[in-house]
């Protein structure tokens, strides 16, 4: 069930924002090539967490599309670099039907770091790589608290991925995506803000769980899967239209 809060502000900043900011997003630039592919790979994950095969598909060839057309991303002289990234995507895009969700996602960071090691004069928009930081240290940590035998770690072990969550968190919570990540909409950045402290909650819940010697993992099970739902709906927020989040159906994470 959705937070009361969540829909109530939403739908207002619909009715009051949507016909103007319309007419004032024609005054923004055009979404720049590398922010294209910060939503390019953001729209990728997402649709890998939500098991949607085509359109992780096709996400992943607008990434190829993006890297082919690299003069408008990288400085010059990073072919070899460029290749490699483009070599990756094809691999993950031809094992994409048969892999699971843990080959998908370690095979989309690749990508992205390799992306990240080539050498732009383009804006980086921080926070997008602080996110994919906390995803990844949000994923590993789920996992094995979602494994009855906690991926064979002992409790210590876990604890000590857990505190590499939290620290995650502390510097994602300090950073919002920006308009232009965005796309310049209105009602999205305020949606992503509700969204945002969601996550904020269910991090928290969590690592609090964990951290101050829960050791029921029923309940460590069910808050990390929680986690994730919660990381799930906030870049469905990021990537795609908020009113999107009124039809999420429950259970699909």
């Amino acid at each position: 069930m959705k937070n009361t809060l969540l829909y109530a502000i939403a739908l207002i900043s619909l009715v009051l924002f949507t016909s103007c900011a319309n007419d004032q997003k024609a005054d923004y630039p055009a979404m720049s090539s590398y922010a294209e592919l910060h939503q390019e790979i953001l729209s990728t994950e997402f649709n890998i967490y939500s098991n949607n095969e085509t359109r992780s598909l096709q996400h992943l060839d607008n990434i190829t599309d993006l890297l082919k057309d690299s003069k408008k991303l990288f400085c010059p002289f990073q072919n070899d670099k460029v290749n490699q990234a483009i070599a990756l995507v094809k691999s993950l895009k031809d094992k994409l039907p048969i892999a699971d969700l843990n080959y998908q996602l370690d095979q989309l960071r690749l990508i992205k770091r390799d992306i990240y090691n080539i050498d732009t004069d383009q804006e980086i928009d921080f926070f997008v790589l602080y996110l994919w930081h906390y995803e990844e240290q949000m994923y590993h940590s789920t996992e094995i608290a979602m494994d009855p035998k906690l991926n064979l770690l002992e409790w210590r072990e876990f604890v000590d991925e857990v505190k590499c969550l939290s620290e995650s968190w502390d510097i994602l919570n300090h950073h919002y995506p920006s308009p232009e990540t965005l796309d310049y909409d209105q009602l999205r950045y305020k949606t992503q803000v509700i969204l945002k402290d969601e996550l904020k909650q269910a991090t928290q819940a969590f690592t609090t769980l964990v951290i101050y010697g829960q050791a029921d993992l029923g309940i460590v099970s069910q808050s990390a899967k929680y986690l994730r739902r919660k990381y799930v709906e906030y870049l469905d927020v990021i990537v795609n239209d908020p009113m999107n989040l009124y039809v999420y159906q429950d259970g699909k994470i």
